[in-house]
């Protein structure tokens, strides 16, 4: 779940090295590491961004311990958990040593990104044509009366996954220092053409576990329309905490590149 959700942080982490913020006078600053692409004077801001941040998923690959950017692909998550209650249906999820491969080849289909005196807003859509996420799992689900507690590996492929995000944030102040925080986060579900499931330890029985699956692929698309709002409470906090911990590093001013507002 959390997967198919990570790409538009992941992308505005990067978007904060590469665009500029008119009206605010140079100043000195630690310098970025080489081959960061720059958006200055640009009669399409937006295009400019497109065309970067598409150039910096791939030298981000493997991480930049410099920008305290970890390594996008393959991407690592030591743990995720989730709740779920409607009706007579109960159930608690425990996922981990996630494993997420395929987001550095996400591209940007739409982008909107504005600066403004309190902070930012960005509108995006993004799609990325396959990504691959492994793990251990825990749950326990509850059904009236039929209670059960499964744990195993999972594999999950999705294949082309869009979504459609729109991120605010606003700037903080720590001593003469001005950062930029992430507040406020509203993905729409994201749509998928297709995904493969597979799963083990959801029952002893090889043979019953083969139906479960078979059944998980048939009927996926319902079951992830009803998981991905119920569990917002749970991964959105998740992908703040993940965008921020970036943005936090570094003062505003030397995250990006500046220009003065001709």
């Amino acid at each position: 779940m959390v997967n198919d959700l990570l790409l538009p942080v992941l992308v505005t982490c990067i978007i904060f090295l590469t665009c500029p913020v008119e009206g605010v006078e140079d100043q000195k600053s630690k310098a970025l590491p080489e081959g960061i692409p720059h958006c200055r004077n640009v009669k399409d801001i937006n295009i400019c961004l497109k065309t970067a941040i598409e150039e910096m998923l791939p030298r981000l690959k493997d991480g930049d311990a410099v920008l305290n950017i970890p390594p996008l692909d393959p991407f690592f998550l030591e743990k995720s958990n989730y709740r779920y209650s409607r009706g007579n249906v109960q159930g608690r999820l425990a996922l981990r040593n996630l494993k997420i491969v395929g987001i550095s080849s996400t591209v940007i289909t739409k982008m909107d990104f504005k600066v403004t005196e309190n902070g930012t807003k960005m509108t995006s859509e993004v799609f990325t044509p396959k990504i691959s996420t492994t793990g251990q799992y825990k749950a326990e689900f509850k059904f009236n009366d039929v209670k059960l507690q499964p744990k195993g590996n999972f594999n999950i492929t999705m294949f082309g996954v869009s979504s459609q995000n729109v991120m605010e944030g606003e700037f903080i102040m720590n001593n003469t220092n001005r950062y930029l925080k992430l507040k406020e986060m509203n993905i729409l579900a994201p749509n998928i053409e297709d995904m493969n499931i597979r799963v083990s330890g959801i029952f002893a029985d090889p043979r019953l576990n083969a139906i479960f699956e078979d059944t998980a692929n048939q009927y996926w698309r319902q079951l992830y329309k009803v998981l991905i709002p119920e569990t917002r409470q749970y991964w959105e906090p998740i992908l703040v905490a993940l965008a921020n911990e970036f943005l936090t590093t570094y003062p505003f001013e030397e995250l990006i590149s500046i220009s003065k507002n001709n």
